[in-house]
Order: C-alpha cells, then sequence, then structure tokens
C-alpha cells in the first residue's frame, strides 16, 4: 500500500504531539503505523486525534521543525486494507442499518420495520397479498383513508366501476363521479342498505334498476320532508306530498236522505274523522258525491283539521241507502 505523504508537519523536540496542514490524517493513517519525521527516524503512530493532529511515541527526537516533509507508513498492510474498507462502510451504512434495529431477526421484514409483511415477486403480488389490488377469488377487504380516482373506467367486463370524468357515457356530465355497473350475465342495477355494527341484520334495500327504476321502500325525503307519503286506516286513505300538499279520501257506509229540509231531503248528519290529520291553523276544502241515485254531499258545518259533519242531500225523499266519497284536500305542513 502507498505511504502518505500528503501535506507538511510541524514538530517540536520531546514532544508527542505532530501537527499538520492539509494533512488528512484521519482518513490515511492509523494507529500502528510508522511516522517517518523529518528527522528521518521512524516513530509508532499512537493516536489519531483528527485530520491534522496525531500523537507519536517515543517523542519526537530530532530539531524543531515546521512546514516540514514526513511520510506515514501502513505497516498493517491488508490487514489495514481491510479495515479501511469496513470502516468506509460503517461510516456509510451504519446509521443507517442502526436505524433499522432488530431487522435481522425477521425471514420477512414486517410492516412495523419498514418492510411488506409479506414474501412476493413483483409489484402485482405485492398489491394483491396487502388487499389493495385483490385477484379474482380473493377474499380481501382492504380499509382506506380515503380514495382517490382520476381516470374514466373501462367498463369492459362484469364487475363495479368507480371512476371521475367520464366523458361520452351518455350522462352529459364533466368532471362528476360516475358508477358503473357492467351486468354481466345478471340483472344489473344498484342496491343500497345499512346493517348492524355486527352484521347480522339489515335494513331494507333500496335499488335502481338496468331500466332505471328508482325503488325506495319506506321514504323519499326532500328537505327533511317525504317527497310522496301515503296509508290508510279505517278511516280512509291518504297521500302526502313535499309542497305540503295532502289529499284525504274515504268510502261512507250506507245513508238514507228523508229529512225533508226547504225544497230537498237530507240524510242525519255523519262525522268523518280524516285517515291523517291536516296542519293546525289550515283550512281544508272536503266534496263529495253519491255514488248511486242523484244527489250531492252538503256540510254541516265548516271542517276542522282533524274530522268533518257532513249530509247527503237528495232531490227526492230517498229511502234507499246509498253509500257516498268523500274528499279532503289541504296541507300538512
Amino acid at each position: 500500500m502507498p505511504w502518505h505523504r500528503q501535506g507538511t508537519v510541524s514538530v517540536t523536540q520531546n514532544s508527542n504531539t505532530v501537527t499538520g496542514v492539509n494533512t488528512a490524517f484521519a482518513a490515511n493513517t492509523r494507529n500502528g503505523d510508522a511516522f517517518i519525521g523529518p528527522d528521518g527516524r521512524q516513530y509508532e503512530l499512537a493516536n489519531v486525534a483528527s485530520d491534522t493532529v496525531i500523537s507519536i511515541i517515543p517523542p519526537y527526537l530530532g530539531p524543531t521543525a515546521s512546514g516540514a516533509s514526513y511520510a506515514v507508513a501502513p505497516i498493517q498492510g491488508y490487514q489495514k486494507g481491510l479495515a479501511d474498507q469496513v470502516r468506509e462502510w460503517v461510516s456509510n451504512y451504519g446509521p443507517k442499518m442502526s436505524a433499522l434495529g432488530t431487522t435481522g431477526n425477521y425471514d420477512i421484514l414486517p410492516l412495523s420495520k419498514g418492510g411488506t409483511g409479506v414474501a412476493v415477486n413483483s409489484n402485482t403480488e405485492l398489491m394483491a397479498a396487502l388487499g389493495i389490488m385483490p385477484t379474482a377469488g380473493g377474499a380481501y377487504a382492504p380499509i382506506l383513508n380515503s380514495l382517490r380516482v382520476i381516470t374514466g373506467a373501462v367498463p369492459s367486463g362484469g364487475g363495479g366501476f368507480f371512476a371521475w370524468n367520464e366523458t361520452g357515457n351518455g350522462s352529459g356530465m364533466s368532471g362528476a363521479v360516475s358508477f358503473t355497473c357492467n351486468q354481466g350475465g345478471g340483472t344489473g342495477g344498484f342496491s343500497w342498505r345499512s346493517v348492524n355494527q355486527a352484521n347480522t341484520a339489515g335494513g331494507p334495500f333500496m335499488t335502481y334498476s338496468y331500466a332505471g327504476v328508482l325503488n325506495v321502500p319506506v321514504g323519499l325525503q326532500l328537505a327533511g320532508r317525504n317527497v310522496v307519503e301515503s296509508g290508510s286506516n279505517v278511516n280512509g286513505t291518504w297521500v302526502r306530498f313535499a309542497d305540503g300538499t295532502q289529499i284525504c279520501w274515504y268510502v261512507t257506509g250506507a245513508t238514507t236522505a228523508t229529512t225533508a229540509t226547504g225544497s230537498g231531503w237530507n240524510s242525519a248528519p255523519s262525522t268523518w274523522t280524516y285517515p291523517a290529520a291536516f296542519a293546525p291553523g289550515t283550512d281544508p276544502v272536503v266534496t263529495g258525491a253519491v255514488n248511486t241515485g242523484g244527489g250531492v254531499i252538503g256540510l254541516a258545518a265548516a271542517p276542522t283539521v282533524t274530522a268533518v259533519s257532513w249530509i247527503r242531500v237528495a232531490f227526492y225523499s230517498d229511502s234507499t241507502g246509498r253509500a257516498s266519497r268523500l274528499m279532503a284536500v289541504g296541507r300538512w305542513f
């Protein structure tokens, strides 16, 4: 190995310290090397303190000198070369290896140590093994904090597709998120529902068919109110709309009209309690018709928000019991 002669040194008689200028001692000399001083004698290099300071033994015997030439002979030969290589490796990679900690105890580096936790041979296998990109027949349930898609879907095979900015799909939209179902050999469409935490029970399904039919099993709301809601009970049938309109209707039992009143004949007053009440402070409108025979429906009193008193009015004394149809229209909010 070559001797080291870089820079110049200053030595003091009877001193163990050698001070250098541009000597690069730290990278090129080792304890045990031979220091050949300006006096031509050999000294043992006892300590490499820095790039510019070393210690020698015995103390320098020659006369004091500065800016003098010198040499360091690598006495340790191949062992020194090997030590230099190991030292360089430790200098470059030691902190990195130390940061990995106990990673050398694993055949497969776990996630907690910066690895993948799985043995794979390609990026595709890694994605599948982590559950990010399931393969056909795989049972994966990836959990993601968020998912971003930045291109359109290519629904060329059976399955569900999630995409963004998908133009030319018939929606007429751009910069929008799209959900597409390729029906494969089935009926196609979408379904939604909620299940309990244990996934042992679920609510009803809302569905959207391939033909474009949206089925909402219970109610569809707009601004917190049902768009269409209906029901029935012993008092009749009712339907409510999102704009506040409510319609109630009812088919009565048979009544006669035999009480002479003015130029007509009336039935006894009957009370119809609506199947669903109207909003307080509103004024529902009640109309009706007789199912058979002549006559009209009259009101015995102004309708309230919960009921109306009504009579059947005939143009002659009608002792035949006839059913009537009643309808009330108003607001439910």
